[in-house]
């Protein structure tokens, strides 16, 4: 009824003033008129905008992290510049985008890597609660595209504390290749003083590790995890955002390929709250496959 109101409104207005017809579009017919709708071309009844920029889910070329102005101007691929682990050059493919929805779905494309026999993973809607117990635990996505190969792994989360503690280095991590709690491709925060990002490959630390403020204002954890097959080695890259903290240069090393493994997130001390995450993987010359989203 208010809608219709407004309409008559409008168009008595235009009468009024001889100016030209007025016409509310809601072009995708999703209930929203195209003024108000965070996806005009694209039906989305629920306006969903993980990453609040304004932009809705099915339209955004970055749907993970804010970029309202959808830039993608290195190359030509699915992924917005802000998502793109090689902005310059084509050839990411968006695989899997999991924003944990349905609680009932998760079990069937996710599994638990722990030493414990009940270790705590708790699932809600939009969010998975990892509680370490044990050496840890990881959350590994099991989708047969994602195995054994090199993935780039984005991941969003919440982490309200990160435990300082000499003896026991607190730990949480994007990672790939992992088919053990101590192996896999890794970018890290931890913190044996104070949080620093840090990549970690098979176990080892390896390259440069970039002290974070010691205090984040903000709970937010945001991961760049990218492998890159170089042909006999890979380019591991890393880049951490916590709060207004920010490793806000990559961290880069070359190291042997796994062949093993599967991409997901691991947190051996505190407990990490992931609401998002992101495989893609780089394919010059392939078609992509359609992106699955979650």
């Amino acid at each position: 009824m208010k809608r219709a109101m407004l309409v008559l409104a409008v168009a008595a207005c235009n009468q009024t003033y001889d100016l030209q017809p007025t016409t509310l579009t809601d072009s995708d017919g999703d209930g929203q008129l195209d003024t108000e709708d965070n996806c005009p071309f694209i039906a989305n009844v629920d306006q969903h905008d993980l990453d609040g920029d304004n932009v809705g889910d099915v339209c955004d070329n970055c749907m993970i992290v804010a970029n309202p102005d959808q830039q993608a101007r290195g190359d030509a691929d699915a992924l917005g510049d802000a998502c793109d682990p090689h902005p310059a050059r084509e050839g990411d493919c968006l695989l899997v985008v999991d924003l944990f929805r349905d609680p009932d779905q998760i079990s069937a494309h996710w599994r638990t890597l722990s030493d414990v026999t009940s270790p705590d993973v708790r699932i809600a809607p939009g969010s998975v609660t990892i509680t370490p117990t044990g050496d840890g635990i990881a959350f590994l996505a099991t989708d047969p595209e994602l195995q054994g190969v090199p993935v780039d792994v984005i991941a969003q989360g919440r982490l309200p504390v990160l435990s300082v503690d000499a003896d026991q280095h607190a730990q949480v991590s994007a990672v790939t290749n992992m088919s053990t709690l101590f192996d896999g491709n890794k970018c890290m925060l931890r913190s044996p003083q104070r949080p620093i990002a840090q990549p970690e490959i098979n176990g080892g630390l390896i390259g440069a590790s970039l002290p974070l403020v010691p205090a984040p204002v903000r709970d937010s954890l945001l991961f760049r995890l990218s492998v890159e097959d170089m042909d006999p080695l890979l380019l591991v890259r890393c880049r951490i955002d916590y709060g207004v903290a920010a490793a806000g240069r990559e961290l880069k090393a070359q190291i042997r390929p796994v062949s093993t493994g599967a991409p997901g997130v691991l947190t051996t001390r505190d407990a990490f709250e992931l609401n998002a995450i992101a495989f893609s993987r780089f394919m010059p010359g392939e078609s992509c496959p359609a992106t699955v989203v979650r």
